[in-house]
């Protein structure tokens, strides 16, 4: 699942980090997300269920300064089955920031 925003907002911009919250059927978790892959403006995720939450919320001086969600509703895909079985796979997709 790729993930994307735009880089060029002054929110992102003003942003020392972030948190990417995810629900992944019914696995939750949190990952964080540095300065460097926040400007680039996107990243990968590989889902498990077929349904999955993704929140980015933004952070300044430890406080949420924005945020934004969204939800994905589609099967897991074969491609990702393979990534997450072979690492040559998924070597080919690492230009952006991976999230287990």
């Amino acid at each position: 699942m790729e993930i994307h925003w735009d880089p060029n907002l002054e929110v992102v911009k003003s942003a020392q980090s972030a948190v990417l919250d995810v629900l992944d059927g019914s696995d939750v978790r949190r990952y964080p997300v540095d300065a460097k892959v926040l400007r680039s403006g996107a990243l990968d995720y590989l889902r498990n269920a077929d349904e999955a939450t993704v929140g980015l919320v933004l952070i300044r001086d430890g406080h949420a300064i924005g945020q934004a969600a969204i939800q994905s509703v589609a099967p897991v895909t074969e491609q990702v089955a393979a990534e997450r079985s072979s690492p040559a796979v998924a070597k080919s997709r690492r230009s952006r920031r991976r999230l287990p």
